[in-house]
């Protein structure tokens, strides 16, 4: 073989060597890289999985269903709206039995409706109910109502139970009334009082 010829084959191959090494290390920064984003994906699920956004509620609109998070994790969903009167706002869990939260008003915390309430450490979701007022009056789920006075209210919703790691609930805005001397729903001297649900 004439010396020019080998001196060329030479070359070549240490060139595919070359590029195979290039390619093997592009290969393994690759996976490093995906490797990390897949530990940051686990971390982390709210941010991948859920984009927070606003929603306004409705006086007497009936009851809005949103999505909640895992534990100590705030909802997908912020609410707003402004009240000019004295205002009951509910919450219940629904569903499937064992979750609770924590309702927070321009970042004060205005709710616990997860201490002493409804099933606790469970996963077997035997009192499956998709009917908010039907949960808003079983011992199964978690629910709590208070009064919100007039003007603007920013909520946000805190899962602190989750058996399921996450789940549905729902939420509603009644306004005040005295009857017989009790602070009640006004829709409820007239039996006038939605039961429209809204998906959020």
């Amino acid at each position: 073989m004439p010396p020019q010829l080998s001196v060329i084959i030479l070359c070549l191959v240490l060139s595919a060597l070359r590029i195979s090494a290039d390619a093997l290390t592009n290969i393994h920064n690759t996976k490093r890289n995906l490797g990390r984003h897949y530990l940051h994906f686990l971390k982390e699920p709210s941010k991948t999985y859920y984009a927070i956004h606003k929603h306004q509620l409705s006086v007497d609109g009936g009851w809005y269903r949103f999505r909640f998070n895992h534990v100590n994790q705030s909802a997908n969903t912020k609410f707003h709206f402004t009240t000019h009167d004295l205002t009951i706002i509910t919450i219940t869990d629904c569903f499937c039995e064992g979750d609770g939260f924590t309702v927070y008003d321009n970042r004060l915390e205005i709710l616990d409706a997860h201490s002493n309430c409804g099933v606790k450490n469970t996963t077997e979701c035997r009192y499956f109910q998709r009917n908010p007022e039907y949960c808003l009056k079983s011992h199964h789920f978690c629910s709590r109502s208070g009064f919100l006075l007039p003007g603007f209210h920013d909520l946000v919703v805190r899962t602190m139970n989750s058996p399921y790691l996450a789940g549905t609930a729902f939420i509603k805005l009644e306004r005040v009334c005295t009857l017989i001397g009790s602070l009640v729903p006004c829709c409820q001297s007239d039996m006038s009082c939605s039961k429209k649900i809204h998906f959020v």
